[in-house]
């Protein structure tokens, strides 16, 4: 989106875009998604960290603890 910043994290709490809708629940790996929003991950697929808490309804953001894995 213009004027949106891109921030690159290896490790630590970050926010990042996510779908309201998709059910994401703290504690869930998340995935990068197709189109760049963060999605539930696998146990086999490459993760970007877990979600600290749900997507916010308003922002479509969530606080996630990266973790490459």
């Amino acid at each position: 989106v213009p004027g949106d910043h891109l921030f690159i994290v290896i490790q630590g709490l970050i926010q990042v875009r996510a779908d309201p809708d998709s059910g994401i629940k703290p504690g869930d790996r998340l995935a990068a998604g197709a189109d760049g929003l963060a999605i539930g991950g696998t146990q086999d697929g490459q993760t970007i960290g877990r979600a600290v808490d749900a997507v916010d309804p308003v922002t479509g953001l969530v606080w996630v603890l990266v973790d490459l894995q």
